[in-house]
This record gives C-alpha cells, sequence and structure tokens, in this order.
C-alpha cells in the first residue's frame, strides 16, 4: 500500500523564525560556556590576567639574574701574600719579611675589622688594643716586640687597617713589615709564622665576604 505525503502541510513562516531563533540561542549559548562552564568573556579575562603575571614573573627573574650579576661584578677577594728575603745564614745579616694584603677580586673591599696576634697572644681588633704594664695607650711595635721577643732596635713598620678603609680592585697594602738581623734561616721561619692577621671585610653591598687569615 502507497502512503502519499505531497498533502502534509508546509510549515509557516513564523514557526521556521522561532525555530531559527532557538538555533542561534543554543548556539550562543554553547559558545558561551566553553570550559567548566566559563563564558568567552571570562575565559578571555583571566587569559588577559595570566599573561599580565607571566609577564611579571618574567621581569622579576630577569631582575634576580641581573642583581647576582652586579653582586659579581662588585665581588671583592682579599688574600696575603708574604715576601720573605732570608740574605745568608751569618751573624748579623738581616733578614726581611713583608706582609701585604691585596684585592684579587673585581669589586672594591670595604675592610671592617683587623685581628692581630702575635705569638697567639692579642695585639689589637675590635676596637680593642692590648696594654702594656697596665698602660693601654701603647705603641703596636713595642707589642710586637714584646710578644714576639725582639730586639728593641728592630726595624717594624706597620699600615693599621679600619672599618673606614677601603681597597680598590688589584690594590695592594703592606700591613706590616719586618728587618730582622738574625743567623739562621729556621729562627727566622719560626719567627714569622707566629704572627696572625684575622681581616673582616665586604663588599659595597654589605654583603659580608668570609674572612681571610694568616
Amino acid at each position: 500500500m502507497t502512503q502519499e505525503y505531497w498533502n502534509i502541510p508546509k510549515p509557516s513562516d513564523d514557526f521556521l523564525t522561532a525555530q531559527g531563533t532557538n538555533l542561534t540561542v543554543l548556539v550562543d549559548h554553547a559558545d558561551n560556556a566553553l570550559v567548566w562552564g566559563l563564558g568567552a568573556s571570562d575565559l578571555t579575562a583571566f587569559a588577559g590576567v595570566f599573561i599580565a603575571l607571566l609577564a611579571l614573573v618574567i621581569s622579576l627573574r630577569q631582575e634576580i639574574i641581573s642583581r647576582k650579576h652586579n653582586i659579581l661584578s662588585v665581588k671583592p677577594l682579599l688574600s696575603f701574600e708574604r715576601i720573605r728575603n732570608f740574605g745568608e745564614d751569618t751573624e748579623g745579616m738581616q733578614k726581611t719579611y713583608t706582609l701585604e694584603l691585596i684585592n684579587k677580586g673585581l669589586g672594591v673591599a670595604k675592610i671592617n675589622d683587623v685581628h692581630f696576634y702575635a705569638d697567639g697572644k692579642f695585639i689589637y681588633g675590635g676596637g680593642r688594643k692590648a696594654s702594656l704594664h697596665g698602660y693601654a695607650d701603647v705603641d703596636v711595635r713595642l707589642l710586637i716586640i714584646r710578644n714576639l721577643k725582639l730586639p728593641i732596635d728592630t726595624d717594624i713598620r706597620k699600615t693599621t687597617l679600619g672599618n673606614t678603609d677601603y681597597l680598590a680592585p688589584n690594590e695592594k697594602k703592606t700591613i706590616l713589615s719586618l728587618r730582622l738581623s738574625l743567623a739562621s734561616s729556621e729562627e727566622f721561619l719560626s719567627l714569622i709564622e707566629k704572627i696572625k692577621f684575622i681581616i673582616e671585610y665586604e663588599d659595597l653591598y654589605g654583603n659580608k665576604m668570609p674572612k681571610v687569615n694568616i
């Protein structure tokens, strides 16, 4: 049996318009609820915030790298250099010992404190100086002679470093020089090994550097 559909009524224009409107609304709703129930405008806003935060993180990282580079570029490095002239092992022959402090770093070193010991005995440091027979205002030279048991006429030259001193890169400063009349080189070496300095310093950013000692 054959069915005929030619007599099915044609949808009205109003019906088609209504259905088209509903479809448009459905598409718009699907478009506005893309992810986790968030609309396109929300996603755009979040994307803008994310990009701004990412730019901030990159900027901070570059600032940290730049600061580390600047610190390294002004980092000082102090070390001691010892100059020993033994001369000849002859009675009366003078032997010299010079102790120098040199900045081998890239930046300026600010000296914070210097501690000086002779034969394990305190000479000066930390804003203090050792006394001699109850007298506080004693020349450092006399303290060195007493502690090292040197002849009174020993030629001693020194440079006292303080917390206002600076050493530029490659700058060198003699902090102690001794001229002795000793017959034995062994005696001379034993004597200078009793001399000890400890230097506290920092860079221009105020970062404390490891103490250097001899």
